[in-house]
């Protein structure tokens, strides 16, 4: 500003020096003022106002060498740069961008500067909700992928393990084609060994071919101990079940037999302890020793006209058994009003465990074995004929509800029936003679 004024005041002296001829009302070639004669101004160096901002250019300013009159133009370029020095962070660094920190001007307090911020860079990715992409093969795991929990756009797949397998549906791999069970051959046909290792099918439905040949027999322990089946199905060409076939089927809840089947083998069903109900084709013939050995929840069996061999300890175990038909055309056994006897009626095979109420040995019956009532805890009377000679030791051992017996003849004649030691043992009853049936 001194600079200036000093400028201004040799301007004037100048002028006034030059103007010796000029009155104090020279022309003025700027503003129009007359009163002497014409003042051509004499600009020298235009020096700056110190008034740019950052926000526009500033002026600049000479003064006339002659008369001292100021000139006033705009100073080009003179603009100042915006000054930023206090930086605040954005908060808004994610798993998308680095963060950033923002800064006001110093000068003008509007203009702003946004840079990255070294001290917030962005964050990891996040993946949690992993969904399988369905691309496992029989022989390779597949793959599954999440979409990241922060910004939704970025992705991550990775292997999801334990997948690989066969694709098991209606008896075969859905893929590849491969039987879901394992086969022995012969020269007649197949055998069914069991099920593949990976196979986690609930329902096994056993084809009557493979490979052109038909599959006529379950080997021994082929599906033993399996807990995951809960339902089987076997085709007409299926002749015969091996020893524990299916023993230890835990799970097992329905069995549907082929039409052609006609033996099993010991303990085939034995320890299936869902399994309710089992109904055997016309031409069944044969039910190996403690077939049912142990099934707990067995009611109801039905067998046809040519079964030809059944053993005491078929259903062995079975206490929840109450009925066992067999149809009336079979010449092997009978069912008596619920007591299992021959063909002839002449010998008690077995009675089933669960059978209730008061029951009534056939008339035709002349011996009671040991074994014959043992353990039907729901018997609350049992009407015995004359026929009757012989009562072997522990015949009624573990009828916990047996209060009775009602015997058609006297007292005399039932004194006359052979018993043996213990006949009594392990029940307690009181015998009522002269007993009329209704």
């Amino acid at each position: 500003m001194k600079g200036n004024l000093l400028r201004s005041i040799t301007g004037l002296f100048v002028c006034a020096g030059v103007l010796s001829l000029a009155a104090c009302g020279t022309v003025d070639n700027k503003n129009n003022n007359t009163g002497g004669e014409p003042c051509l101004h004499e600009y020298g160096q235009y020096w700056s106002d110190e008034n740019a901002t950052c926000e526009q250019d500033g002026t600049k300013t000479a003064y006339c060498n002659k008369c001292g009159i100021p000139d006033t133009v705009p100073d080009v370029g003179s603009k100042r740069d915006h000054v930023f020095t206090h930086y605040v962070y954005d908060d808004n660094a994610s798993c998308a961008q680095d963060g950033t920190k923002t800064a006001v001007c110093d000068t003008c307090e509007k203009a702003t500067d946004t840079v990255m911020d070294a001290e917030h860079p962005r964050s990891e990715h996040t993946f949690t909700d992993y969904k399988s992409n369905d691309d496992a093969t029989c022989n390779r795991n597949g793959t599954k992928t999440a979409t990241c929990d922060g910004c939704h756009t970025a992705t991550d797949t990775v292997e999801e393990t334990g997948t690989a397998g066969h694709r098991y549906e209606n008896g075969a791999c859905g893929v590849c084609h491969v039987s879901h069970l394992v086969y022995e051959e012969y020269s007649s046909g197949y055998c069914v060994k069991g099920v593949a290792e990976d196979c986690t099918d609930t329902e096994i439905i056993i084809p009557a071919t493979e490979n052109g040949k038909s599959v006529f027999s379950i080997l021994p322990n082929a599906f033993q101990n399996n807990t995951t089946i809960t339902k089987i199905t076997l085709p007409d060409s299926i002749t015969l079940i091996g020893n524990n076939a299916f023993d230890g089927c835990a799970n097992l809840v329905s069995v549907e037999l082929g039409e052609g089947l006609t033996a099993t083998r010991y303990q085939a069903f034995a320890n299936c302890a869902k399994l309710e109900s089992v109904v055997f084709p016309a031409a069944f013939e044969s039910l190996g020793g403690e077939t049912f050995a142990d099934c707990t929840n067995l009611k109801k069996v039905s067998f046809g006209e040519n079964l030809s061999s059944l053993g005491s300890t078929c259903f062995a175990g079975c206490t929840a058994l109450e009925s066992v038909e067999i149809a009336a055309e079979n010449t092997h056994y009978k069912n008596a009003g619920g007591i299992i006897c021959d063909g002839n009626l002449t010998r008690i095979v077995f009675v089933p465990e669960a059978i209730k109420g008061i029951i009534s040995v056939p008339a035709s019956i002349t011996a009671i074995g040991s074994a014959d009532f043992q353990k039907c805890t729901n018997i609350t009377g049992i009407v015995i004929h004359k026929a009757v000679t012989s009562i072997a030791a522990y015949a009624f051992n573990g009828c916990t509800a047996l209060t009775a017996l009602y015997y058609e003849g006297s007292q005399e004649e039932w004194n006359g029936v052979a018993k043996s030691n213990n006949w009594d043992s392990g029940a307690s009853f009181t015998v009522h003679y002269d007993y009329v049936a209704e």
